[in-house]
């Protein structure tokens, strides 16, 4: 008597929120706050300084978690570790340093070509500072100081194709910061600083006879523009996984149109939102707990599709919610690309439409991916449910690895 029925589909909604959303959500929420003490993806910063008289240094940062597999999830290497640290580990570090700066980038004079500069590393922490406090995060810094080549007009760095990490292109021209800097992605090139005249871009040479026009600077906004809309698309399809991973979460609810569409439609708003309010600096969340809140969004998600096949007012809620920590993460990326941008919103235009092409070619990729699976029951139990399960699996580990649950 007054024996619930589970399953009566009335009633798998109340079974959802009353075992399955509270308690899952709860868990993740306090995941998500401790997910604070996380630490930000390493990327390695080179700043050039050029001084009336030719003189020249170049300064690198080499953050040991460069060196693993999964640099975003690695542990910071503390000083209190490297002062136990036997003399040849520390040598023996500090070698392995020069040799992935050497995979990372290579440096340019215009017109006299490369050259390679024999950096000297040390220990310190960020930004050149001496180590002090045992809770220090160490990097090497590798210093290199020289004269210009006579007649050098322009100074360039190269990301080179075997790089896994992005390369920060920062520059200090007579004793004043050049305000225009650059994220370089393997196989990118920066532009070519000038180290003659009064701009901080050395202008391409023009062929013989040709002028210049007031259309100069808008081929040049056009040109930024597109650059960025190539950037917002590599951001989600080819560097951001967790993005992939949670427009996975979402399709794999079904492929219909009644399971799909909603989703998209409020992920699209709610991405968007993110994005927009950090870029224009409406609000501030800080990376490490955009990125937590993406992944509990994945677990979340993949494993509701566990237990229930339709899109319900709920899901469409969850999407909501989580949906805005991906635009979150987009943003940071995008105001790292664009620091010193002219036009903010010209270029915040261009990378989001960047964002949602690379947003319809996961979708379109995992329709053609899972074609063969055209039955909902087919889909339902071969690739839906299997496919949430390691969805939520690899969101979980991603968590766990970045709180710093999987350290030693």
């Amino acid at each position: 008597m007054g024996r619930l029925n589970s399953a009566n589909p009335a009633f798998q909604p109340v079974l959802m929120n009353r075992f399955f959303l509270r308690p899952l959500l709860g868990l993740c929420f306090v995941l998500l706050a401790t997910k604070a003490a996380a630490h930000p993806i390493p990327d390695v910063p080179v700043r050039a300084s050029f001084e009336d008289g030719g003189a020249c240094r170049i300064q690198v940062e080499v953050d040991p978690r460069c060196f693993d597999l999964d640099p975003e999830i690695a542990p910071y290497l503390l000083n209190s570790a490297l002062k136990t640290m036997p003399e040849a580990e520390r040598a023996a570090l500090l070698a392995q340093a020069g040799e992935f700066l050497k995979r990372t980038a290579d440096f340019h004079f215009e017109p006299s070509g490369a050259f390679t500069p024999e950096f000297k590393f040390e220990f310190t922490t960020h930004n050149a500072q001496p180590l002090t406090k045992d809770d220090d995060p160490v990097v090497m810094t590798g210093n290199w100081s020289a004269t210009v080549p006579t007649g050098s007009k322009g100074y360039q760095i190269y990301a080179r194709p075997e790089g896994k990490l992005s390369v920060l292109f920062l520059n200090s021209l007579r004793g004043k910061e050049v305000s225009r800097t650059m994220v370089l992605f393997p196989k990118e090139k920066s532009f070519m600083l000038d180290l003659i005249g009064n701009s901080h871009e050395l202008p391409p040479e023009k062929p013989a006879g040709s002028t210049t026009s007031a259309a100069g600077s808008g081929d040049d906004r056009t040109a930024g523009v597109t650059s960025l809309l190539k950037q917002g698309f590599l951001q989600v399809v080819a560097r951001g996984y967790d993005f992939i991973l949670f427009v996975l979460a979402m399709f794999l609810l079904g492929r219909g149109f009644k399971e799909l569409f909603p989703q998209l439609v409020v992920f699209v708003g709610a991405h968007s939102l993110g994005l927009w309010l950090e870029a224009l600096h409406g609000v501030h969340v800080p990376a490490s707990i955009a990125q937590a809140g993406i992944a509990v969004g994945v677990i979340v998600l993949a494993l509701a599709n566990v237990l229930h096949s339709q899109c319900t007012w709920w899901r469409v809620a969850l999407v909501a919610v989580f949906g805005l920590f991906p635009g979150f993460v987009l943003a940071h990326s995008f105001a790292a690309l664009t620091h010193g941008a002219a036009s903010l919103t010209l270029s915040l235009l261009g990378f989001h439409l960047g964002v949602e092409l690379g947003l319809l070619a996961i979708i379109v990729v995992a329709l053609l991916v899972t074609a063969w699976a055209g039955n909902a029951r087919l889909f339902r139990w071969a690739v839906a449910v299997p496919g949430s399960v390691a969805v939520a699996a690899v969101g979980l580990w991603a968590i766990v690895g970045r709180i710093g649950w999987l350290s030693p």
